[in-house]
């Protein structure tokens, strides 16, 4: 392999890498925190330009007079005199890898190391951007070296939205800014688009960082960096749009993500910078899942309140997943699924410590909506199924308020599935009857025993009265003694039997209880009866 091919896939090999101190400047305040704007030097500033602009800076603090203006003024901050940024400025342009990102997102000269007599910085220094503008706007009509212009533009581009986008953060932005705001995304992306496959723009970046001559900078950064650019701009969008879901403001979110997809640039770059400003999210709900999960094990009766408080934590960050990533997204839909899953998992160690069925339908209910994949839904609606199982046989039918009482159960018997088969024996013909049995325990609370018991008793004795009359009244038809007593005894049995086996005892019921004879309704018994099998313990011959 020759040198030049060596070479080549070093490069390539070092692309592949990345450039991570790029990304991890990425962001809202890219130039906010520009070490070039900050200290107000140029970008080709040497290390006796660095001494000198401190010291001015420490001469400046010490009198408390003003921070002169730099010789690379450009676009000055608010709060540029801001001595812990200054000095913090200070330390990124002595870190080689740093000081690069820095420069590469700030104002090049059109010629290499020409910053003291560039007429477009000058422009800007006396604070006029548009005749920078106009200056730079000619030269890339021309083509100009390395396509210099373009990139200046593009960073002046990039820096009038970001820095809108800044002051929106403390007030409402005019008509005429919010035009300009998205004027200006679309300007800087047209152009950074360009300027990632024009190739003697970045040999005009080698050039500079052979310029530097530090070792700290090998030959493939220039690479590694133009392989990491689309995804660093993208992330800045995507986490835009992350802090406007956060805040709830979902038209600025979707605004955010427009301008990812109007960028022009790949989709995968879309979609990895979108799901790296939603890892951190992640992160933080893997760990409020795993503190929820804990606390359940830890304090069982009280597991459900542990559910509730993942829930409740956990949809803020799933609004803002929801936003930056569709339905289907398997980091999307994961995040949804851990937190309903750890909320089933708190409330399977809740009911079985508690049997509180009623409370684990409703935890049970709110995680459902909550899955997003298909074997997690599944799982919850298993669970649902079987805690109403048991809250249904946990709770009295009959009131449907109170537990149940296994001592207050009604037993009713069933048969069912009953087969004649013709039989001849001992030669007579007959038929041999063949069924299947089964008692259905109805529940049913202590008081609603009582309350069925006493209506019961109250039936008898009205009946009672009722065969007392009766049998007076055929004592005087007849004038015989004896009728009148047979009268009373035939009406008091009736009574009895009738309040003990009919039941039909609404009477004097409070209103939402059920009669005791209402067992029909049991979801049990009603789906055996649809079955065709019939209340009694046999069939009649």
């Amino acid at each position: 392999m020759s040198d030049s091919e060596q070479q080549m896939n070093s490069s390539d090999a070092a692309a592949g890498k990345g450039l991570e101190v790029l990304l991890q400047v990425a962001g809202p305040d890219l130039y906010r925190q520009n070490a070039f704007r900050v200290a107000e030097l140029p970008v080709d500033a040497t290390a006796r330009d660095l001494a000198r602009r401190q010291q001015m800076v420490e001469m400046a603090h010490e009198a408390g007079l003003p921070v002169p203006p730099g010789p690379g003024r450009a676009l000055p901050l608010e709060d540029g005199g801001n001595s812990s940024a200054l000095a913090e400025a200070m330390q990124r342009l002595r870190d080689p890898e740093q000081r690069l990102v820095d420069e590469f997102f700030w104002f090049w000269p059109h010629i290499l190391r020409h910053s003291h007599d560039d007429p477009a910085l000058a422009a800007l220094a006396r604070g006029d951007a548009r005749a920078a503008s106009d200056l730079w706007l000619e030269l890339e009509r021309s083509a100009s070296e390395a396509n210099v212009s373009m990139h200046n533009l593009a960073v002046l581009a990039h820096v009038t939205a970001l820095d809108l986008e800044c002051a929106a953060r403390t007030r409402p932005l005019s008509e005429r800014e919010q035009r300009q705001r998205d004027a200006a995304w679309s300007q800087a992306y047209r152009r950074w688009r360009g300027l990632i496959d024009y190739e003697g723009f970045w040999s005009r970046l080698t050039a500079r960082i052979r310029d530097l001559d530090d070792p700290r900078l090998p030959t493939g950064t220039a690479r590694r960096l133009q392989a990491t650019l689309p995804l660093a701009l993208l992330s800045i969008n995507a986490q835009l749009a992350a802090a406007a879901a956060q805040r709830g403001d979902a038209a600025d979110a979707k605004r955010q993500l427009q301008t990812m997809e109007q960028s022009g640039l790949e989709r995968s770059a879309i979609d990895e910078a979108l799901r790296r400003t939603v890892e951190p999210l992640r992160g933080r709900l893997k760990t409020i899942c795993k503190s929820s999960d804990a606390e359940g094990d830890a304090d069982p009766p009280h597991a459900n309140q542990a559910a509730r408080r993942v829930m409740e934590q956990a949809r803020p960050i799933l609004a803002v997943a929801d936003s930056l990533l569709p339905a289907g997204h398997p980091v999307r839909d994961g995040m949804h699924d851990e937190v309903a899953l750890t909320a089933l998992s708190c409330q399977i160690t809740y009911g079985a410590r508690t049997d509180d069925w009623k409370d684990s339908l409703a935890l049970l209910e709110m995680a459902l909506p909550i899955a997003a994949g298909g074997a997690a839904r599944a799982r919850i609606e298993e669970n649902i199924a079987i805690v109403k199982r048991n809250l249904q046989a946990s709770t009295c039918w009959f009131c449907g308020q109170a537990r149940a009482d296994d001592a207050a159960a009604v037993e009713v018997k069933m048969y069912g599935e009953v087969t004649r088969t013709p039989t001849f024996v001992n030669g007579s013909f007959g038929t041999r009857l063949q069924w299947r049995q089964g008692t259905i325990k109805v529940p049913r609370c202590a008081g609603c025993k009582a309350l069925h018991q006493r209506s019961s008793n109250t039936m008898a004795v009205a009946l009672g009265i009722v065969g007392a009359i009766v049998g007076a009244v055929l004592s005087l038809a007849t004038a015989q003694v004896v009728c009148v007593i047979g009268g009373l005894f035939i009406g008091a049995c009736i009574g009895a039997a009738v309040g003990e086996n009919i039941d039909k005892n609404r009477f004097k019921l409070p209103q939402g209880v059920k009669a005791q004879t209402d067992v029909d309704g049991y979801p049990a018994i009603a789906d055996l009866k649809k079955k065709g099998w019939q209340l009694g313990e046999k069939p009649t011959a």
